[in-house]
């Protein structure tokens, strides 16, 4: 599986705490990004003014902790599958644009672009930006897109 890195250099110098459930570091997301991904049945639960962590760990079943860590939603609480948890299924290369790592992979092989807005526009037609909003981690994933389209070229050799 891909790393975080990426994504946990992002909060460098955020003081985030531990999950509750295994005690990884977890990763500041906007209550935006929690407002639009937990199932609508649960967002009574989602408390405006708290900040909300996405926890790191792949095997951990918490998607997002509060700051007391007493308010928790699992993986199965999320409308989408969190690319690097255990058995996420579609692991998406880009969110905004419902792009996965297996079209990204098949596109590489196939056709042998390797720029990420050209592999997005070839498969949907534009180039969409919403990551805030869909992107469980509320970031972009450039970083792991362009560590699938790598993945794509080695498997070409």
């Amino acid at each position: 599986m891909f790393s975080l890195d990426s994504v946990l250099q992002n909060n460098i110098g955020l003081a985030a705490p531990p999950c509750p459930q295994c005690n990884h570091q977890g990763i500041m997301v906007r209550n935006i990004t929690v407002q639009n991904l937990i199932l609508p049945e649960l967002k009574e639960k989602i408390v405006d003014k708290d900040t909300y962590y996405l926890c790191s760990d792949l095997e951990c079943n918490i998607s997002y902790y509060d700051i007391s860590g007493k308010n928790s939603f699992e993986i199965k609480d999320v409308k989408v599958p969190i690319w690097y948890k255990k058995n996420a299924t579609p692991v998406f290369a880009c969110y905004c644009n419902k792009i996965s790592k297996e079209e990204v992979i098949n596109i590489v092989k196939t056709t042998g672009l390797t720029d990420m807005n050209k592999i997005i526009i070839h498969l949907r037609g534009k180039v969409k930006n919403t990551c805030v909003a869909k992107n469980p981690s509320g970031q972009c994933s450039n970083d792991f897109f362009h560590e699938i389209i790598e993945q794509g070229l080695t498997e070409i050799e």
